[in-house]
């Protein structure tokens, strides 16, 4: 997180905050030193496929939406990231579906995989129907890792439902209060990044090998899962419910008149999801009080063992590879926590890390 005022506002009034964040380190902690004394708990990007008043089908059902799935494989983002390592894995990806000459069973005229490409920034899916429906014309959608280890685009595909292919399984595993190891499995296809930079596999020879039935085990899965990872939207009748502005006008006349209880006087609207979303679960986990311990924040000598395994995690782990390099600028993990002597721990961190990738 950066921008004005922010290091100040950690720093000065939420030491001891608990974080929600759309992404979180490998420990689930700040990167900064003393930034945050609690943990940062990542919840999913808001999706641009929601439930919604006006919705008549939802986008994830594994039917009847399948039928019109004719693109085997489709990517959707930038080839210019602020990685180097992404921008270079990207273009390996991007070769491989340029150079896809087998045509789709289902449409002998186009490709199986398209690639759309659009500008690094928030402004390259303004108005982005068109990207959109190419969600839901495929039966893949490519996740690469970009700047981090995981994107938007990446819910918006499991929202549309069309089944996320990773390359870092980090990109799903993060979202543990919203995504079991189990659901990630049922899901996803995973290609391990190093296969495809080494030239082990083509992607898209993986995915042709994924038989109708396992395609479909995996759109049900999606089916029941997605409504957890989407943040549905308030009814408008809610929003502009007419009690509401009146309750408002009273507490304005009541802060006026020098009174305090203004909460007493009407209880606004309440509205439930109709389905049991992201939100629902962030609230379960809030109320819960292991989500905010260790209650008076982690001591220096905490914050020095997780820096020293963020050190360690980016280092040593695939997942990671490359995403603390920025343009010709190396950042690499010894300058980011240079501050921090990890000697004494450093080797078993090493050994663990290593073994939880095999």
């Amino acid at each position: 997180m950066t921008g004005i005022g922010v290091k100040e506002f950690w720093m000065g009034i939420c030491q001891n905050c608990t974080a929600l964040t759309i992404e979180a380190t490998p420990t689930k902690t700040s990167t900064l030193y003393h930034r945050s004394r609690k943990y940062w708990y990542p919840v999913p990007y808001p999706s641009s496929f929601h439930w919604w008043e006006g919705i008549k089908t939802l986008p994830w059902l594994a039917e009847p939406q399948s039928r019109y799935r004719h693109l085997l494989a489709v990517f959707i983002g930038s080839m210019k990231t602020l990685n180097i390592d992404s921008n270079a894995f990207r273009r390996i990806l991007w070769i491989q579906c340029s150079q896809q000459q087998i045509t789709s069973p289902t449409n002998i005229n186009g490709p199986l995989c398209q690639w759309f490409n659009t500008s690094h920034s928030c402004n390259g899916l303004i108005n982005a129907t068109e990207s959109l429906l190419l969600l839901r014309s495929a039966k893949f959608c490519l996740a690469p890792p970009g700047d981090t280890v995981t994107r938007k685009s990446l819910f918006d595909s499991l929202l549309a439902g069309c089944v996320p292919v990773i390359f870092a399984k980090a990109s799903l595993t993060q979202y543990n209060w919203h995504l079991s190891t189990q659901d990630i499995e049922d899901i996803a296809v995973y290609i391990p990044r190093a296969d495809i930079l080494e030239q082990k596999v083509k992607f898209l020879d993986v995915l042709k090998a994924i038989s109708p039935q396992e395609l479909h085990r995996k759109q049900l899965a999606i089916e029941k899962i997605a409504p957890r990872l989407q943040f549905s939207v308030t009814p408008t009748a809610i929003q502009n419910d007419k009690q509401a502005k009146k309750i408002e006008k009273k507490k304005k006349r009541k802060r006026m008149n020098g009174l305090e209880s203004v909460h007493k006087a009407v209880s606004l609207a309440v509205w439930d999801s109709p389905v049991f979303d992201a939100v629902d679960i962030i609230i379960e986990h809030i109320l819960n009080r292991s989500t905010v311990e260790p209650l008076q924040g982690f001591s220096d000598e905490e914050l020095r063992l997780h820096k020293c395994r963020q050190n360690v995690v980016v280092r040593y782990h695939p997942d990671y590879a490359g995403l603390f390099r920025s343009g010709t600028r190396h950042l690499v993990p010894d300058r980011l926590w240079k501050k921090f002597r990890c000697e004494d721990v450093e080797a078993a961190m090493i050994n663990e890390t290593l073994q939880s990738i095999r």
